[in-house]
């Protein structure tokens, strides 16, 4: 039983923090989008350069999406690498759905072009169609004479800086891998998309430059966190659920495994939120409150197990039997949730319930504990008896009728007891 309830929870432990991390990391995203988009939009329009700057290979993080133009030629005896599948980007005065089906889908070409001063660099000469990949079959767009290009300055595709990438089996590629393609083809690692200005007749067709992004990281991100909301909400009820469970015959080492379980997750999400703190607190309002509701929750968590199962004894021990000194210790879950808490009292300070039957609990100076008959001694449960007998000691007389009733219920139980050793 313990396992089931520990397994039902344990995904609550994960999948708040997990679920709450991703849904961060979606709203990084958006800002890493934004500023995507931004450069798109704000660089094209930038005075074009002209040639490459000197300092390309120490700020080219500056230069993405700049034009730019050159003087050279392409390097015709050299061999090509291919990009595909690729979708054809039409000039803006294109109808794409008047295009020719076979002219929608193919892939693009990248050329090594040398410029006026030697520098080997990567050009995307743009798309192809699938029946075109092969160089065969531009014979009349090759040209190896000299003339200027415009284009766009590209760096490696943004899939790449996230989950790294190879070339294919057969030497072509799925994205544009700037480092690779450089080493293929024996360039600097300088990419250029070619303009549809510089398209040479019969060669693949330029200006296939995207510079519109999607930026759907936000709904992504709400959605992430309201994963996070329902686990949330499924944790806390399934706790409560615990909680009640536990009251009633549950085994004492189930409590303190859920509740060292529950003690983790509250410091280690405590000291993620230390260390990220000045990332969170630059956040929206909305999302930056959201986070610490959520944190704050991971902390409440436990507090509601502790007030719910501190009433659990796990055990209890008589001391100075019959004694006038006699007393009773038992130990229940302490507020650490690591430790146990030991409780010290006399039958004058136990209280019970008015229904005799009712042995699994006892009131000790206001404070109602819970215990388990099947998880203690034959002696101790006579013990316990004593309390739940409600026997006025000073007038035993008037209590004779209660006590038959306690003596019954005693006897039952041990008739019960022998059978189940006998079977």
């Amino acid at each position: 039983m313990g396992l089931k309830l520990l397994i039902k929870y344990w995904p609550g432990i994960f999948g708040i923090p997990l679920t709450a991390k991703l849904g961060h990391w979606q709203y990084n995203r958006r800002d890493w989008k934004e500023g995507i988009i931004k450069r798109s939009e704000e660089r094209p329009l930038m005075e074009p350069l002209d040639g490459i700057p000197s300092d390309f290979a120490a700020k080219r993080e500056e230069y993405e999406f700049r034009r730019i133009r050159l003087s050279g030629k392409y390097d015709s005896e050299s061999p090509e690498c291919i990009i595909h599948p690729r979708t054809f980007i039409p000039a803006k005065d294109e109808d794409f759905s008047k295009i020719n089906v076979s002219m929608r889908t193919g892939a693009h070409v990248i050329s090594p072009f040398v410029t006026e001063d030697g520098r080997r660099i990567l050009v995307n000469r743009g798309f192809v169609s699938l029946d075109r990949v092969e160089r065969s079959f531009r014979d009349k767009g090759q040209s190896s004479d000299t003339h200027s290009i415009g284009g766009i300055i590209r760096l490696d595709d943004d899939v790449i800086k996230l989950h790294g990438q190879k070339p294919r089996d057969d030497g072509t590629y799925k994205v544009r891998d700037v480092t690779n393609m450089s080493k293929d083809l024996d360039t600097e690692e300088i990419f250029i998309d070619l303009d549809r200005e510089s398209t040479l007749p019969g060669g693949p067709i330029g200006g296939q430059t995207k510079l519109s992004f999607s930026n759907n990281h936000l709904i992504y991100c709400i959605q992430w966190w309201s994963l996070t909301a329902f686990i949330t909400f499924y944790t806390i009820r399934t706790a409560l659920k615990m909680s009640r469970i536990v009251y009633v015959g549950a085994a004492a080492q189930r409590v303190k495994t859920i509740s060292k379980s529950l003690s983790v997750v509250p410091p280690a999400l405590g000291a993620t939120i230390a260390i990220k703190w000045t990332k969170i607190m630059a956040l929206a309002p909305l999302v930056k409150y959201s986070v610490l509701t959520l944190t704050a929750v991971q902390f409440i968590i436990p507090v509601i197990f502790y007030h719910t199962a501190k009433r659990y004894i796990f055990q209890m021990k008589v001391y100075n039997q019959f004694e006038e000194d006699e007393k009773y210790e038992v130990l229940t879950l302490s507020p650490s949730l690591w430790t146990t808490r030991k409780t010290t009292f006399t039958t004058k300070e136990v209280a019970f319930p008015d229904n005799p039957e009712a042995l699994t609990s006892f009131i000790v100076n206001g404070r109602r504990l819970l215990w388990d008959q099947h998880n203690v001694t034959e002696d101790d449960y006579d013990y316990l008896t004593r309390f739940a007998s409600g026997i006025d000691y000073e007038n035993l007389d008037s209590s004779i009728a209660k006590q038959k009733e306690i003596n019954d219920l005693l006897n039952k139980r041990k008739r019960a007891s022998r059978r189940n050793k006998r079977g």
